[in-house]
């Protein structure tokens, strides 16, 4: 099956990892410096503790969808 033109795109577009592992270090870095409160934070968001299973998804694409279906 053909690779779809956008994924073609986005893979040539190596600065993204640059940009990925700076935004990744720097949300790790308030997370430690947050302490406890801050590892609290992180498992919630990815889902180890509370919830089992990561929230990350319900908080971005349940309001992008819905704002895809909105009337225009």
């Amino acid at each position: 099956m053909a690779e779809p033109l956008v994924d073609r795109v986005i893979r040539r577009q190596t600065w993204l990892e640059t940009v990925g592992d700076l935004l990744q270090g720097a949300i790790g870095a308030v997370y430690r410096a947050l302490g406890r409160p801050g590892q609290s934070v992180k498992n919630l968001l990815h889902g180890t503790t509370l919830l089992g299973h990561p929230l990350h998804p319900a908080v971005t694409d349940v309001p992008v969808e819905h704002a895809r279906r909105l009337p225009r």
